[in-house]
């Protein structure tokens, strides 16, 4: 729980940077005949590359949330010697880890990305976020490790599928003929959590069905070696169901109206990017056709839209002070290129107008190039 709310901050902080300094630079006229520049977060890729990732900044703060109490109803229970919970939280943390630490990690990556050669500078302040998270993707071993755990968790489940709780009932689809979506609109949450959970059936039992096959013949290590690519996938596709059902539940349990209709925009965008990249194997399964692909892209299309006015505003609601960022372009008053020349005046380097540098190292170098082989006729 406090790796996944360590990954939350970090991810929020990058998309506060990001964003803040997107509303503020302006590079080339989108429209002809304008004499103003455009605000780079106008622009569509920009908005797909960061919009998601503040959606994944506030659903791994709602998933550590749900995890910290998740952990004291475990140690309650094993002090009363219940080990019932045990083996669904290992499995669901396990997930969680592979997946947040990798989105998070990534995510720092397409911040710094956003922000031009700006997003570089040590002034931005995201090289620093980046290199202190950037570990999390290998503590308790490599995240691949974590992922094959939580896949052996669901394996485990698909044996039982009567006995399942109630988040892992879904696994019944299994054995069941996958619903129809044709038609549907994936604006709706019950539409989003049918078709991650049918992706996730799918990719569950892709691996029991691969894995079987490498059993024949060769031993259990080399079989779960060998089917390593479709447990992992299992694993992130449930993981991304479990992640997008925490963001789903805080929206609806939020008293302001406002907040439940934002994170609404939020889970709509962050279910349809996770259901995006499987649309195939849903179209293979008779899930959905080839118009529902076109719906779901235009429905990502208008969560862009509509999470574009509000862009800054959920950012700023993440409450990251100007101290804790550091960044000239994250600045909350927006002065990202007064604060730019400010960094640059108290850089230890700029105090004088030749670094010292010169003096210590270069000059008594230059001086011994030209005592060896003359000055330059150039």
């Amino acid at each position: 729980s406090v790796m996944i709310s360590d990954a939350a901050r970090h991810l929020q902080a990058a998309t506060t940077i990001a964003i803040r300094y997107a509303a503020v630079r302006r590079q080339s006229l989108l429209e002809e005949g304008t004499t103003v520049e455009t605000q780079i977060l106008d622009y569509n890729m920009l908005q797909r590359n960061l919009f998601p990732l503040v959606a994944a900044g506030y659903a791994c703060h709602f998933a550590g949330m749900h995890l910290i109490k998740l952990y004291n109803q475990l140690q309650e229970s094993l002090d009363r010697d219940d080990l019932s919970l045990l083996e669904y939280v290992h499995g669901t943390t396990t997930g969680l880890k592979y997946l947040i630490t990798t989105i998070a990690s990534e995510g720092l990556e397409t911040c710094r990305k956003a922000c031009g050669g700006h997003g570089y500078s040590k002034f931005s302040g995201l090289p620093d976020f980046y290199q202190d998270y950037v570990p999390a993707c290998t503590y308790e071993g490599e995240n691949t490790v974590m992922a094959l755990q939580c896949a052996r968790f669901l394996l485990k489940c698909e044996t039982k599928i009567h006995k399942l709780s109630k988040p892992m009932r879904y696994l019944k689809g299994i054995t069941q003929a996958p619903p129809s979506l044709h038609g549907k609109s994936f604006g709706q949450w019950e539409v989003q959590a049918q078709a991650l959970e049918t992706i996730a059936c799918l990719a569950i039992a892709t691996a029991k069905s691969e894995l079987k096959q490498h059993q024949r013949g060769r031993s259990a290590g080399q079989a779960w070696n060998l089917t390593a690519a479709e447990l992992t996938q299992a694993a992130k596709s449930h993981s991304e169901l479990v992640l997008v059902r925490f963001l789903h539940q805080a929206a609806e349990g939020a008293k302001n109206n406002n907040s439940k209709q934002a994170l609404r925009k939020l889970t709509t965008l962050m279910a349809c990017s996770f259901i995006e990249p499987s649309m195939h194997l849903l179209q293979v399964a008779g899930v959905v056709g080839a118009k529902d692909l076109s719906a779901l892209k235009k429905e990502i299309a208008n969560s862009l839209v509509q999470i574009r006015r509000d862009a800054v505003a959920l950012v700023d609601a993440f409450d990251l002070s100007d101290h804790f960022l550091n960044s000239a372009l994250g600045q909350k008053d927006g002065k990202v290129y007064q604060a730019l020349f400010e960094y640059a005046q108290k850089e230890p380097l700029n105090q004088t107008e030749v670094a010292d540098a010169v003096k210590t190292h270069l000059q008594p170098l230059m001086k011994a190039t030209r005592a060896l082989f003359g000055n330059s006729k150039l």
